[in-house]
């Protein structure tokens, strides 16, 4: 298994072209990430040809780009997996003031609406014994 923070700061080398930036990307040394990409190098074989401005990187050096990307897209979609919060669905019941409700069910509809995967309008009471849609349709 390859060093995370080592493709972190080959990712940063490769797009900033320039080790010092990559350095101050990463918030290491410059010293780092020639180790970084010495150790990732150790292990895969010639990454990036240095030149006099900036670097080349070798078919190899492609391949983990490549690689690192797919890498991010993975990680990003485990991260929804585990943060799709299908629990937070459910029903909340505010007792208010009816003018404090009046202006707040507006409010309230619109970030419902901004939440994927719930309802499309809550009963809302009037009053006692009322309940309504939004369509003012009773229950």
């Amino acid at each position: 298994m390859l060093n995370p923070q080592w493709l972190q700061t080959f990712v940063a080398l490769t797009e900033l072209g320039n080790f010092t930036r990559a350095a101050e990307r990463q918030q290491i040394t410059q010293a780092a990430v020639s180790q970084h990409l010495r150790q990732l190098e150790d292990r895969l074989g010639l990454l990036v040809i240095r030149r006099t401005r900036g670097i080349e990187l070798t078919p190899a050096g492609e391949a983990l780009l490549e690689y690192c990307k797919e890498l991010e897209v993975a990680d990003k979609k485990l991260r929804l997996r585990l943060t799709d919060d299908t629990e937070a669905g459910g029903e909340i019941s505010l007792i208010t003031p009816g003018s404090i409700g009046l202006a707040l069910f507006p409010l309230l509809l619109d970030l419902q609406k901004a939440a994927s995967g719930l309802d499309d309008a809550p009963p809302f009471r009037t009053g006692p014994g009322s309940h309504r849609r939004r369509s003012g349709q009773s229950i």
